[in-house]
């Protein structure tokens, strides 16, 4: 399979594949909310993620414990704003040390096909 650095290509392949860890990137910079997650993601990597594709991640984050959503007004429904908290910061190491483990992994293996990741 080729993956062609373009519109579309590998760079949203690798946003899509890996849209939670990219939310905890994004928030542990700053509180957040999720338009200006969606607007950071295509700023950043030229891919448009829908709210359709963002906002179920946030949710399940969220379930998960690893962000807090807060209304920026509690007293009626507005705008969430979304923060990490300490386990989703703890969660965004061991991501970010796999990830670095995968793209060495081919190389320690004299580059070889097929080795143990």
């Amino acid at each position: 399979m080729r993956m062609e650095n373009g519109n579309g290509g590998y760079r949203e392949r690798f946003v899509r594949s890996f849209l939670d860890w990219l939310v905890l990137s994004i928030l542990r910079g700053r509180p957040a909310y999720g338009h200006e997650m969606i607007l950071s993601i295509e700023e950043e990597f030229h891919v448009f993620v829908s709210p359709g594709s963002l906002y179920p991640i946030l949710y399940s984050l969220e379930q998960s414990g690893l962000v807090k959503g807060r209304w920026d007004h509690p007293d009626r429904r507005s705008k969430k704003v979304y923060e990490l908290t300490p386990e989703g910061a703890r969660t965004y190491r061991d991501g970010l040390d796999s990830i670095g483990r995968i793209l060495v992994s081919p190389q320690q293996e004299g580059g070889k096909p097929g080795g143990s990741i």
